[in-house]
């Protein structure tokens, strides 16, 4: 739309179903439209803010207490992510950070990096794993009201926008970035449709085992 030309230079989408199957779309130009049909459908969990909280409160004590603090290597959806993020980039925004994983690469290759979890938690446990990287700020917040005046040349969003109405999530990343920044997003979606039947089942039946496994 004329309106977001010039506001979003890039809008890099990577959905990824339940069943972690890859589905990328990454458009170059200067403008890029994501449709209300998509946004509707990107995976709304139905949970309050408190409840989302104490899930990840809960996954971070379990992430501390069974996770190594070395990180592992990027997943494919996190080198995707980081291919993107424009050179030079001076200012990045992580939103929905957990432990802080992709905030430390981030930091490898940004000025600096203000990673923002809705959990305590989570960012407790980012900051004693990033004592190393004096670039990342930590903060505790939600995406919808960041605790932010400033505006960054980069946001990112890894699996975090399914937790909230996809559309508002998006205004609020919007209005925390800089005019021709970057926007680089990576999340889940349920797709409809009865041709979409069976890879949603696999993704059920994903998330069923992990539920059962964790």
């Amino acid at each position: 739309s004329r309106r977001s030309k010039g506001i979003i230079t890039k809008l890099s989408l990577f959905w990824l179903t339940h069943a972690d199957t890859m589905r990328a779309a990454y458009e170059p130009r200067q403008e890029c439209l994501l449709t209300r049909h998509h946004a509707h459908n990107a995976g709304r969990v139905g949970k309050s803010v408190s409840q989302v909280r104490d899930d990840f409160d809960h996954v971070a004590r379990i992430a501390e207490e069974f996770s190594a603090d070395a990180d592992g290597p990027p997943a494919p959806h996190e080198r995707y992510l980081l291919r993107h993020v424009p050179r030079p980039c001076q200012s990045v925004l992580e939103l929905g950070c957990g432990t802080g994983e992709l905030s430390r690469r981030l930091a490898s290759i940004a000025g600096n990096v203000v990673a923002l979890d809705l959990s305590a938690e989570m960012i407790r446990v980012a900051r004693s794993r990033s004592k190393q990287q004096s670039n990342i700020r930590f903060l505790v917040g939600d995406m919808m009201v960041p605790p932010l005046r400033e505006t960054f040349d980069c946001v990112v969003s890894l699996n975090t926008l399914h937790h909230v109405d996809a559309l508002a999530g998006l205004r609020a990343m919007r209005a925390v970035l800089r005019p021709g920044g970057t926007l680089l997003l990576a999340d889940v979606l349920d797709r409809p449709g009865l041709r979409n039947v069976p890879i949603n089942a696999v993704a059920a039946a994903v998330r069923m085992v992990r539920g059962i496994l964790i």
